[in-house]
């Protein structure tokens, strides 16, 4: 999915709406956007889980934020510690104003 974007600003957009989610726990996007962060999601934290000084080199590289990786392995990933695998879920909002 290319968003109407090229590769660079897919990649920043991508970066972006990731680093958001880690920093504040929830973002309101598009649903395009979610259907393509959501499986990203769930790779980040089921690294995350490993928390080893590996996985935390590849977050930040992913994530491009040092202290977003760190919180990812700290905060978010014990939470999901039994869960194996959906940790994101994406819920429908209402139309935004100046959508159709």
């Amino acid at each position: 999915m290319k968003l109407s974007r090229n590769f660079n600003q897919r990649k920043a957009l991508i970066r972006t709406q990731l680093n958001s989610f880690v920093n504040l726990g929830r973002i309101t996007t598009s649903e395009a956007r979610a259907k393509m962060i959501k499986p990203l999601i769930d790779r980040l934290i089921t690294k995350a889980k490993v928390g080893s000084l590996h996985a935390r080199r590849q977050l930040a590289s992913d994530l491009a934020s040092a202290s977003s990786a760190n919180r990812l392995v700290d905060v978010i990933a014990p939470l999901f510690a039994d869960q194996k695998s959906g940790f994101a879920t994406s819920a429908k909002i209402k139309i935004r104003r100046g959508d159709a």
